[in-house]
């Protein structure tokens, strides 16, 4: 026997609407990023905030084995292996150490005896950071930019040591010197390390590195008499030949690491008068209303101080005439069929009244009312007075399986079911959104199995295969044991067996069971409709079949 299931939907509809402001404060400081404007009462606000690091400082780089150590050479440079700073999120602090200062580590060792040098000779010693010929850290304190001795160029100092002749416990201890500069996301995060050689913002992605020299100069400045030269050495080397040992080993470079996690925030902010409140998607609801319906003027309100809705007036006009109704609800007494309504808010907040906004238009489309269902001649579902529909009708499933059981069908099997409307008014309804579904609940015969699994068979993946009915198989199994039964359909296509067989109330299982590997697969089942046979079938060929 055939069922009907009935299925019915509901939509709804979601409005909304974003505000706007008229205050804006000033932008961010330097540093800081703008992560916009919000307003709290009275007052706006633009938050401003910058990620500064904490102190936990974790070491990521660490070089202890590069120096100079040289004989007879007058002059020589020497670098650490470089690090690249490169998480943008990150704070960097880059950390020079000089050697340790005695002899055995800091040495110079020259000869100002005849014959003399040409001029007058010291010896010199620099160290910091280097990073290429236009380094990140140029704005910082010590910084040397480009000269004559192009081994001290583009460094920061971090140590400098002179003598006049040979290294001394005075030029060790200024060789021994610690410097150290920072890196950080942003100016602010930067304004945190004080009393350095400086921060800067730009040492991401690029490599640097510890840096020594320490040569044998000939001094230009004073004659031979005056300070040491303070423009890093006038590049004049006073010669191999004066000079038995040139040491300054080893140096450190480490670099050390720290989470920019901390929030540093920065508010500016700006003061505004009252602003009026404003509406908006202003429409006349419910959407084809009937005249047993109120109207109702909906709209979106919004007020940018979030002061609630207060003193808001409304204007209801029929047919382009003001009616004077000043009510957010129109009541149904007011509405015949085929006049045109639309509305008019001006909002209020209490203190100041907006601009006003007008709806749509809406006909009023129907008077109906006292409205009851049929199906056939059996009334299943009424409706009091004036229909404001929609209406959700659960009820039609029984009436409608009555009908069918009772009904006279025509050549092709269908039957015609009445579903009607009446009304003591005249008026329009639609009926929508019906689903009618049938369940075939019927058990198929015989020959309808024969038949389904055929159809199974064709709609299945196999191919070239042979097709036999009322076929006899004979199965020996591994166990030893043999059966023998006979099938409704057998399937064969190349090694593979599918054997089908549908069993009635004058029938028996024949007990086969498949063989390894799906060599010979066996399906046998009752009480099935031709559809469930059907996808049997064709799922189990489609399933093993190799």
């Amino acid at each position: 026997m055939k069922r009907i299931i009935l299925l019915l939907l509901v939509l709804t509809l979601t409005i909304s609407v974003q505000g706007w402001m008229d205050c804006t404060p000033a932008s961010c400081s330097s540093g800081y990023t703008n992560n916009g404007i919000y307003c709290t009462g009275g007052t706006c606000y633009r938050n401003c905030t910058a990620y500064v690091c904490d102190d936990n400082w974790v070491q990521v780089h660490h070089d202890n084995a590069f120096g100079i150590d040289k004989y007879s050479e007058d002059e020589a440079s020497t670098s650490s292996l470089s690090y690249t700073a490169s998480d943008a999120s990150h704070c960097y602090q880059f950390v020079f150490n000089g050697p340790p200062a005695s002899a055995s580590n800091i040495l110079m060792s020259v000869t100002d005896t005849p014959p003399n040098p040409p001029g007058d000779c010291d010896s010199e010693a620099i160290g910091g950071f280097a990073q290429g010929s236009t380094p990140w850290f140029s704005s910082m304190s010590g910084y040397v930019g480009a000269q004559t001795n192009s081994f001290a160029s583009f460094m920061i100092s971090s140590m400098r040591a002179h003598s006049e002749t040979d290294s001394d416990t005075t030029y060790e201890n200024d060789a021994n010197k610690e410097g150290y500069i920072y890196c950080a996301p942003n100016s602010v995060a930067c304004g945190k390390f004080k009393g350095t050689k400086g921060c800067d913002t730009d040492c991401y992605n690029v490599a640097t590195q510890g840096k020594e020299v320490q040569g044998y100069y000939e001094d230009d400045v004073g004659g031979g008499t005056g300070p040491p030269n303070t423009t890093l050495y006038n590049g004049d080397r006073c010669g191999d030949t004066y000079v038995s040992r040139n040491l300054l080993n080893p140096a450190n470079f480490s670099v050390y690491e720290a989470t920019a996690t901390g929030i540093n925030t920065s508010l500016t902010s700006c003061d505004r008068t009252n602003e009026a409140p404003s509406v908006s998607n202003v429409l006349v609801l419910p959407f084809n209303a009937t005249s047993g319906q109120d109207l109702n003027c909906n709209y979106t309100y919004y007020d940018i101080e979030g002061y609630a809705e207060q003193g808001s007036s409304f204007e209801w006009w029929k047919n382009s005439v003001n009616q004077n109704i000043n009510d957010f609800t129109l009541n149904k007494g007011n509405l015949t069929t085929g006049d045109s309504w639309y509305c008019k808010v001006t909002p209020g907040d209490g203190l100041a009244t907006g601009s006003i906004q007008q709806s749509n238009s809406l006909l009023v489309v129907s008077t109906v009312r006292n409205v009851t269902l049929f199906v056939g001649t059996a009334p299943i579902w009424h409706y009091d007075s004036y229909f404001a529909g929609p209406e959700l009708i659960l009820n039609m499933t029984d009436a409608l399986n009555t009908e069918l059981d009772t009904c006279i069908s025509d050549v092709e099997g269908y039957c015609t079911i009445n579903i009607t409307f009446s009304s003591t008014a005249a008026g329009n309804l639609s009926l929508s959104r019906l689903g009618i579904y049938y369940e075939d609940l019927s058990t198929a015969s015989e020959s309808e199995a024969r038949t389904a699994m055929e159809q199974g068979i064709n709609t299945s993946n196999v191919t070239n295969y042979s097709l036999f009915s009322d076929y006899q198989i004979y199965a020996r199994y591994s166990s030893g044991t043999q059966k023998l039964g006979r099938f409704d359909r057998v399937v064969m296509a190349g090694n593979q067996t599918w054997a089908f067989n549908y069993v009635n109330a004058n029938e028996s299982f024949t007990t086969l069971t498949n063989l390894a590997n799906n060599t010979l697969v066996v399906w046998e089942n009752q009480t099935l409709t031709e559809t469930q046979i059907t996808s049997q079938v064709s799922n189990l060929i489609n399933r093993t079949k190799w």
